[in-house]
């Protein structure tokens, strides 16, 4: 499981935020008409990064790694260990990041990959690249697709975390974990005892991966 940092991250404030003095978010009061022609309202917290129509935010990886030199070539998922400040608490997630302006999905799923879990120069090829997704559209418009990767490893697997993140200069603290497709999501039980919280589209994939599994 995880290694605890020289020192602990903990919130030392929190405080109400007007729309104009926020960087990457602002806070809405949507109007709208529904199916009967009643007038209505909503509240949204919607990013500032302006996006162009049918594009996304950003990318989330589906990384998976393949030991060459293990029986049945069995395969692994790259996660990421990561303390979120809007909950207080490490989270277990996909390897994830936003698109640079002009930059391609591809070009930010590799990039990231690189910059998160320092994968880079490995046999990497591209599976699949997914719809457009929206993971809380009750709550904000912040958007995303998801690039499937395939890394394959010459030799048997190396312990983990391996590689290093390249951002942990940034204050990120990342911990990369390589994780047994085969007990995913008896893994994320695992962390759930340990005190961590699990985003989303991971826990969905654990779900689905673990659903499809013969009975």
């Amino acid at each position: 499981m995880s290694e605890r940092r020289a020192a602990e991250p903990r919130i030392l404030e929190r405080a109400p935020l007007k729309s104009k003095d926020a960087k990457w978010l602002a806070l809405n009061k949507i109007t709208w008409r529904d199916q009967e022609g009643k007038e209505r309202q909503w509240e949204s917290a919607e990013r500032k990064m302006r996006v162009k129509e049918g594009e996304v935010h950003g990318v989330g990886m589906v990384a998976l790694v393949t030991h060459a030199g293990e029986p049945g070539n069995a395969e692994s998922i790259i996660v990421v260990e990561r303390w979120r400040p809007t909950i207080g608490r490490y989270c277990l997630e996909l390897p994830s990041g936003l698109l640079r302006p002009e930059e391609t999905l591809v070009e930010c799923a590799l990039r990231e990959l690189c910059e998160q879990t320092g994968f880079v120069g490995q046999d990497i090829n591209v599976v699949e690249k997914t719809f457009p997704q929206y993971t809380d559209p009750g709550l904000t418009n912040s958007s995303m697709r998801t690039v499937v990767l395939r890394i394959r490893l010459p030799h048997e697997r190396p312990p983990a975390p391996v590689p290093e993140p390249q951002i942990s200069k940034r204050g990120e603290g990342l911990v990369v974990r390589m994780v047994a497709l085969e007990s995913l999501y008896a893994t994320l039980r695992e962390y759930e005892t340990k005190g961590f919280e699990c985003t989303a589209p991971l826990a969905m994939f654990a779900l689905g991966w673990e659903m499809g599994k013969p009975t």
